[in-house]
């Protein structure tokens, strides 16, 4: 079974409801302690871990999560204001799935397309995978790939959201196959909260796993 490593982990606090500084401190220290290379964190923490710039962290912000309901111009405004303060290495864009899954396939390719386009930095859009149909993934999946997108994460892996179901190893071979090497596949969801859930996404064919620092796989 495939063993998780500093950097086959992305270690997060996004999908909690309430996060203090003291929380993206936490964040930032177990990371540190466990080889983590890669934390994501929401806009208004940025400031909370600018501290640990130079710790050899990456620093990755999410860009409207968790609904991804805004229109391609907030979203690279968002991005473009993170920028100039010069803190992101990443950026992780919650994809207007919604709107997507209702037949716009124009705003799609569109938010994927700016959004890559408005940053040197890599990009990955968040998306609920195994709410899609496979047609729709596919066309997601074609179009992250001519957006150049770095990758993406496979769910939001917030809580409320609990109507929809998580991705399993099923889908995540399937978005292997679809993807090739062109992306990076990040298994996230609600239900992956222990060490084996991790590793088995991993051994399906996630390159990487999202993991909730508040499940305490790294320790308390």
């Amino acid at each position: 079974m495939a063993a998780l490593n500093g950097k086959n982990v992305i270690l997060t606090n996004i999908p909690n409801y309430a996060v203090t500084d003291e929380n993206c401190e936490n964040l930032c220290y177990k990371a540190l302690a466990n080889g983590i290379e890669r934390v994501l964190v929401g806009p208004a923490s940025l400031s909370a871990i600018a501290g640990f710039a130079g710790r050899g962290l990456s620093f990755g912000v999410s860009v409207a999560y968790p609904s991804g309901a805004v229109t391609p111009v907030l979203k690279t405004a968002e991005m473009k204001d993170c920028e100039a303060e010069g803190k992101p290495d990443l950026f992780f864009v919650t994809c207007a799935q919604g709107y997507f899954a209702s037949g716009h396939d124009d705003n799609l390719v569109r938010e994927m397309k700016e959004c890559a386009a408005a940053t040197d930095r890599p990009v990955y859009f968040i998306i609920e995978a195994a709410d899609l149909a496979e047609d729709r993934l596919a066309f997601l999946i074609d179009t992250a790939k001519k957006a150049g997108l770095a990758g993406l994460v496979l769910s939001t892996a917030f809580a409320p959201y609990d109507v929809l179901a998580d991705p399993d190893a099923a889908l995540i071979r399937k978005i292997r196959a679809l993807a090739g090497d062109s992306l990076e596949i990040i298994a996230a969801g609600r239900n992956l909260n222990t060490r084996q859930k991790a590793e088995e996404a991993l051994d399906a064919g996630a390159d990487s796993v999202l993991i909730n620092v508040k499940d305490g796989i790294f320790g308390v």
